[in-house]
């Protein structure tokens, strides 16, 4: 990864891309580089500027930013990633997704028929798949897209920006040879205007999972409980209550000593549990660059049995939200009627958040069912995709079905899930 980020650099040291009469772009390595504070202005933290020099810090990523400037100034930025092989890491690497699917497409809400089609085509991208790269994805570490302009321009100079940045994006991508391109887990907010610029440029759009939301409206967890129908109620009271009798203290710490060595193997252990295979090395690399960066917005809630650490689970508050990240366990010193991963990553959260007056979490893609049979709702993603040379069809073809099968998901939890509230009385026919 170095050796092509050094040589991708040395190209695009100098250059300068003309957009129009008033408007250049360029493209720099580092959010270090950026200093136009109108830029951050209420922003998710995946878009904070601790966040991404975090994520520089790990090696893991070839960010590329990519800047609008008038008169000198950078008014609107894209963050970026170059890809150039398998060994990047599958929420971002456009060929992988559409090879092996896992974090984008659910096939078991494929008819037997489709089943089949998909198979085909991507047998076909299986074959061929050193030929979609490299790949330029505009998206975050954490799975998410962050767009940045300057707050204090007029609505008119920012639409400008924004089609600047999107041909920006489009220029570089000549230059690289990039393949497979794609704008990765954009907010529903973003979507209608995202629209506009990119299906008239011939990407693909999919729905991409959704981020999980609940909103931090009651003063305490009995109000929080009052909001359930009885026999939800009853469970959600259970599984508080198995885990209090399980002996299980909880600790909440702020900042860097919270990041104990002891969550390594923890959060190892749960990668390992759903096939993620992470290096320890990796893993410390992570933790030792949230220290550096992330001090005052980290918030570990841990569980103890006997003073040892069985379980944790890592947030970030950042502008009155919780952002979850990871979260790891001892599996062999759990059991399931314990409810540790409900009680870390939901229940211990959401008191602390009604304790310190944070109005929102946000628990990002996995788990839906779990979440929002527990008060959160779904803020849907999309992503739009290109795919150039002799796969483009077959790549079309999987992310069309790829869509459908998330929509088909999401769809199918709302619809239980409000089945299920007027089935237990908690919805007036």
């Amino acid at each position: 990864m170095i050796n092509q980020k050094v040589k991708t650099l040395e190209f695009l040291k100098e250059k300068k891309y003309t957009l129009s009469d008033e408007m250049q772009g360029i493209v720099v390595d580092s959010i270090d580089f950026i200093n136009n504070t109108a830029l951050f202005k209420n922003l998710s933290f995946w878009s904070s500027k601790e966040w991404l020099m975090s994520q520089e810090q790990t090696g893991e990523n070839c960010f590329l930013y990519l800047c609008i400037l008038i008169e000198g100034n950078v008014i609107g930025m894209i963050p970026s990633q170059f890809i150039h092989n398998t060994e990047s890491k599958l929420f971002y690497n456009i060929p992988l997704m559409l090879a092996n699917g896992g974090n984008f497409g659910e096939d078991n809400y494929l008819s037997e028929e489709e089943k089949l089609e998909l198979s085909s085509h991507q047998n076909i991208i299986k074959h061929n798949i050193r030929t979609l790269y490299p790949s330029l994805v505009a998206a975050n570490p954490s799975s998410y897209f962050s767009l940045y302009l300057d707050q204090n321009i007029n609505s008119n100079l920012k639409n400008k920006v924004l089609t600047g940045l999107v041909t920006l994006y489009e220029m570089l991508s000549l230059d690289l040879k990039c393949m497979s391109n794609g704008f990765l887990y954009i907010y529903e907010e973003s979507i209608e205007k995202m629209d506009e610029l990119l299906i008239e440029r011939d990407y693909i759009k999919a729905t991409l999972g959704a981020d999980c939301v609940i909103d931090v409206i009651w003063k305490d967890f009995k109000e929080y409980l009052s909001e359930f129908p009885k026999k939800r109620r009853a469970n959600l009271r259970r599984e508080r209550s198995m885990f209090n009798k399980a002996g299980i203290e909880v600790e909440i710490k702020k900042g860097v000593n919270a990041l104990s060595n002891e969550l390594i193997e923890l959060q190892l252990s749960l990668s390992e549990k759903y096939g993620i295979k992470n290096k320890p090395i990796q893993v410390k690399k992570k933790f030792e660059a949230m220290k550096q960066y992330l001090d005052e917005h980290i918030v570990v809630f841990s569980a103890k049995k006997q003073d040892e650490v069985i379980g944790f689970s890592l947030y970030f508050e950042y502008n009155d939200i919780l952002y979850s990240y990871i979260a790891g366990f001892d599996y062999e010193k759990i059991t399931s009627e314990e409810f540790c991963y409900f009680n870390l990553v939901i229940y211990e959260p959401l008191i602390w958040c009604m304790n310190k007056g944070i109005k929102q979490i946000r628990f990002g893609l996995s788990s839906y069912e779990a979440k929002m049979r527990r008060g959160s709702y779904l803020k849907r993603n999309a992503g739009y995709f290109k795919v150039q040379g002799h796969c483009n069809n077959e790549a079309i073809k999987i992310i069309n079905l790829f869509g459908l099968t998330e929509e088909r998901l999401l769809n199918e939890l709302e619809d239980n899930i409000l089945v299920n509230r007027n089935k237990e009385g908690e919805i007036d026919e």
